[in-house]
């Protein structure tokens, strides 16, 4: 670098926050003007300003370790072993039992909340009042559920994506199987909503990333594979 010349302070570093956060992807909220990052610990979540970084509060759950996290309005929902739990301002709110197994993902989906457990059994809750508002059981063998998303524009309806390489796209009001995706022959780590309405971006366990148009079942694009499914799992940063 040339004499008197200094980098640029862009991207210079403000204060480090993984030193207290594990693999448990954090989650972003927003409360009126104030942007809220949560992030967990071990069986406790931490919830910062993203102005500052300052730590606002700190939730602690009695047993188990935090395995998902989500933000739902001025709610945090934690999911530890077979038991999802929401709070606010690190305080417990409400508790959602049922599950058999030990729940691996959450989703957000309006006033809904959508768990699904390692023996592939989904479950759609009203969040408000915890009630249970639909059940799904599939098979593991044949589909073993790994990621889901709800697509752009597409009312009522969730993808699911599975072990197996398929993908299936439900309507969670009536109940129904809406279409059968042809898939891949390896498992499916990631999924997540491109900038384009109908296409999504789906993450294989080879590390290759494609571009997916629902509407067609086609492949539109793909990225090179040669960066691990690690890469996958972090997609939804992406776009």
């Amino acid at each position: 670098m040339a004499a008197g010349l200094v980098g640029s302070q862009l991207f210079c570093p403000f204060r480090a926050l993984g030193f207290v956060a594990n693999h448990v992807p954090l989650t972003l909220q927003t409360q009126g003007t104030e942007t809220l990052v949560t992030t967990a610990v071990g069986s406790a979540f931490h919830v910062y300003n993203c102005a500052k970084l300052n730590l606002l509060f700190v939730g602690l759950l009695k047993s188990g370790e935090i395995t998902c996290l989500l933000s739902h309005g001025d709610l945090v929902i934690t999911a530890s072993g077979n038991q999802l739990t929401s709070w606010k301002r690190g305080k417990q709110v409400a508790v959602f039992e049922g599950h058999k197994s030990n729940i691996h993902f959450i989703l957000s989906f309006g006033s809904h909340l959508i768990s699904v457990d390692e023996e592939s059994t989904v479950r759609v809750w009203l969040i408000q009042t915890t009630e249970l508002y639909l059940e799904m059981e599939f098979n593991a063998e044949n589909f073993y559920i790994t990621c889901l998303m709800h697509p752009s524009t597409y009312l009522n309806k969730i993808l699911l994506c599975s072990r197996q390489g398929q993908m299936q796209l439900w309507n969670i009001k009536t109940n129904k199987l809406i279409y059968t995706f042809s898939g891949w022959s390896e498992s499916i780590t990631a999924v997540e909503q491109a900038p384009a309405v109908d296409v999504v971006g789906v993450g294989l366990q080879s590390g290759k990333i494609l571009l997916h148009n629902l509407k067609f079942d086609e492949s539109c694009h793909e990225f090179p594979s040669g960066l691990g499914p690690s890469y996958c799992s972090g997609i939804q940063n992406r776009w």
